[in-house]
């Protein structure tokens, strides 16, 4: 039996994935709604009430309009290479046979793990960045002012 609220929902990210923004404000939000967009990008941060949400919303589609496939397709190849490097770092240690051998296999594994897991930061941080740039005509300086 399927959630009662399911229809609801599915309708509700139907909406967002066309875009349209009218039939969130008229029919999914509340007037109390609120957002938290974590991060210190252009989007970061508490949005209070429909028409802040919704400029947050806005602003986002009109960043990503036109890369959307590219940005999936990125975290795709991502999500490939993570599931990799993460299967060899697992079995490494079988492959070696144990002993030393084992405990070296668990180390390189380590090592793998941690060279690939900030690239789980780092690909949404240089989407942001060349999207910024190049819809906004944002210079990296002023991007870099955020953190300071």
């Amino acid at each position: 039996m399927a959630h009662p609220d399911e229809d609801l929902t599915r309708a509700a990210f139907a909406a967002f994935g066309r875009g349209d923004l009218d039939a969130l404000r008229d029919q999914f939000f509340a007037p109390q709604v609120r957002f938290h967009f974590p991060g210190r990008g252009a989007l970061a941060g508490d949005h209070e009430g429909v028409a802040q949400v919704l400029a947050m919303f806005g602003r986002s589609f009109e960043l990503t309009k036109g890369s959307r496939f590219a940005i999936f397709l990125s975290f795709l190849v991502l999500l490939l290479v993570v599931w990799v490097g993460s299967a060899i770092a697992g079995v490494l240690p079988i492959w070696l046979g144990g002993g030393t051998a084992s405990l070296v296999g668990g180390f390189v594994g380590f090592i793998i793990t941690v060279v690939i897991s900030p690239l789980w930061t780092l690909l949404p941080a240089v989407a942001y960045h060349d999207l910024r740039v190049a819809k906004e005509g944002v210079a990296t300086a002023d991007l870099v002012k955020v953190f300071e």
